[in-house]
């Protein structure tokens, strides 16, 4: 151990996730170093989220503010009570997520030797062993082992992910007032871009990302998602175009953070291409910016096959994923209830999972939630 080593302050933020929270936060106990701190934000929790913390030694913090709802709210609420050394780590974690061996070594290692921001990575687990779960798997996997590896290898930003998210104080003192959207990590990957300070990756250090396939908590997820991108589109639209256009790098993480769901875009870049490829094969004067658009959308098609291809065949289960491909329709309708649900919803916050109650919590107390 390095005796300058500064200790990490672990931050989890959590809403009624008492039943994953335990799993996470002994994992996390048994791997923290001296001086490490285990910090928890019990947001507005009805649930036994702050006993289960408590008992696994974490400091609590008991937010009852009747405050706006969201992750986004309970960081601009803890940074906002925290005094702290511009230069501490902070690695927000998700209260389901469970990091693997070896996980702060890396990720320390990238915020001493200076990086501002650092991501590890994400290995998605689904509920049980199912095609679509499988697909999700797939998806992420080319994500991080693909494009998030070339992007880094010139250079680039990789994306925030929400958890296993490592960032100086400083930063999140900076940017934490300004994130208001119910996809943080998106916000302040965009935040983070528009300064030009670089999301360093640090594919070493591991952890676990439980992905929900039943239908509701997946409809409820990716509904979400949906939302926070929509806030994203109206809050940023000017900033966003600038980074699209200013370099190749700032197009390929607002492609990575904002053009989801990748299997309906994709579906549509192949029938946009056949439709401009139709036209110019008809037309005696084909036009110039028409062949320009259908190279750039035939190049995004053809890298997105390479790196589908390089995703399977680099798989230790490489038959499984491929046979998951098959559960593409079924898929594509989870995405598609996802987009109604996102638009239609008045919830303020779609739960992934069911909240097991508190005792003594009423059925009145818990449908408020």
């Amino acid at each position: 151990m390095s005796a300058n080593r500064t200790p990490l302050i672990y931050l989890i933020l959590a809403r009624n996730e008492g039943a994953s929270l335990e799993r996470s936060l002994r994992a996390l106990k048994a791997q923290l170093r001296r001086g490490d701190q285990v910090h928890v934000v019990a947001d507005h929790c009805r649930d036994q989220t702050t006993e289960i913390a408590q008992a696994q030694g974490a400091t609590v913090h008991v937010r009852h503010d009747n405050g706006p709802s969201g992750k986004a709210a309970a960081l601009r609420w803890w940074v906002d009570r925290m005094h702290l050394d511009p230069a501490q780590p902070i690695i927000v974690l998700d209260a389901d997520s469970v990091i693997l061996p070896g996980f702060a070594g890396p990720m320390q290692a990238a915020l001493q030797a200076g990086a501002a921001a650092v991501q590890a990575r994400l290995i998605a687990e689904s509920e049980d062993d199912t095609r679509i779960g499988r697909l999700i798997a797939l998806s992420e996997r080319m994500d991080q082992s693909f494009y998030d590896r070339q992007r880094a290898c010139i250079g680039g930003s990789v994306r925030l992910r929400g958890t296993g998210m490592g960032l100086r104080f400083d930063l999140l003192r900076k940017y934490a007032p300004m994130l208001h959207t119910k996809t943080e990590d998106i916000e302040l990957t965009l935040l983070l871009a528009m300064d030009r300070v670089r999301v360093m990756p640090a594919f070493e250090a591991r952890l676990i990302d439980p992905k929900p396939h039943i239908p509701e908590g997946a409809v409820n997820q990716r509904a979400r998602w949906l939302q926070g991108q929509f806030q994203i589109l109206r809050r940023y639209p000017g900033e966003i175009i600038r980074m699209s256009v200013r370099n190749p790098l700032g197009f390929s993480l607002v492609m990575s953070a904002l053009i989801k769901p990748r299997s309906i875009t994709s579906g549509l870049r192949w029938f946009v291409s056949g439709i401009i490829l139709m036209g110019l094969l008809l037309w005696s004067n084909p036009v110039s910016l028409l062949g320009t658009a259908f190279v750039l959308l035939l190049l995004l098609n053809l890298l997105e096959v390479f790196a589908l291809g390089f995703t399977l065949w680099t798989s230790s289960t490489r038959r499984q994923d491929f046979m998951a491909l098959t559960a593409l329709p079924a898929f594509l309708y989870l995405w598609v209830l996802s987009i109604l649900r996102a638009r239609f919803s008045r919830s303020p916050w779609l739960r992934v999972r069911s909240m097991p109650l508190s005792p003594g919590l009423n059925e009145t107390a818990t449908a408020s939630q």
